[in-house]
């Protein structure tokens, strides 16, 4: 009896050996799902805009903020002071010059030159770039002596009536390295296209120049007006 449960026991051992080491292994395989996330960082367009000419005084208090030798500009974001700026603050500049009557004054940038003129730089990281135009404030492009009904002026150039240069009274402008000076137009009008920058722009500038002409009864005084530069992302 024990010598069979002996055998018994032995047999159920081989049995038992076999049965792990030929048997076909089970396979349990690894399961799994997947999702993806689609990061986004959407960059914002921002841009900014300096203006300097020969008559930056003291009251034109935009210009000495914004002077670009002085901060690195990000949209409207002045990263030397951490300061944020409103991108639709308008800011002021002046450019002046003197002439007698029966004269003209063309204008001229450089070290050397009466800078009688507008230099705009224009910070934008608009991948599309930016357009730069102007236009006059209102509709009378002129520059006018004083307020009111019948004020002397300097009406805008005209090609046919009204042409440029001594004996005549008259003003425009012109981009620097332009053939010719152009009447500036009304805030009615199509603003004039300046400049067209088709890139990111880490300080993109453009110089504007400005002429006048007088008769030879031009009456003394100062004759002005205002001019709007505006700057505008493409995208």
């Amino acid at each position: 009896m024990s010598k069979k449960s002996t055998k018994i026991i032995a047999v159920a051992g081989v049995v038992a050996g076999l049965g792990v080491a030929a048997l076909p292994a089970m396979t349990f395989a690894a399961q799994s799902v997947k999702g993806q996330v689609n990061v986004e960082a959407e960059v914002l367009s921002a841009i900014a805009m300096t203006i300097e000419g020969n008559d930056d005084t003291g009251t034109h208090t935009g210009v000495s903020t914004f002077t670009p030798s002085n901060a690195a500009y990000i949209g409207n974001y002045d990263t030397s002071t951490g300061t944020a700026y409103s991108s639709s603050a308008l800011q002021t500049s002046g450019s002046r010059t003197t002439i007698l009557p029966n004269a003209e004054v063309e204008g001229a940038w450089g070290a050397d030159e009466n800078n009688f003129g507008s230099l705009i730089t224009v910070y934008t990281n608009d991948a599309d770039g930016y357009n730069l135009t102007v236009a006059d404030q209102d509709t009378n492009t002129s520059l006018v002596k004083g307020t009111g009904a019948g004020a002397p002026e300097i009406a805008a150039l005209d090609a046919t009536t009204n042409p440029f240069g001594a004996g005549h009274s008259a003003w425009g402008y012109k981009v620097s390295g332009g053939s010719s000076w152009l009447a500036m137009p009304g805030s009615g009008d199509t603003p004039a296209l300046i400049k067209n920058g088709s890139a990111v722009a880490a300080g993109d500038t453009s110089t504007v120049l400005y002429a006048v002409s007088t008769s030879a009864t031009q009456a003394t005084g100062v004759y002005n007006d205002t001019i709007v530069y505006t700057a505008t992302t493409t995208n």
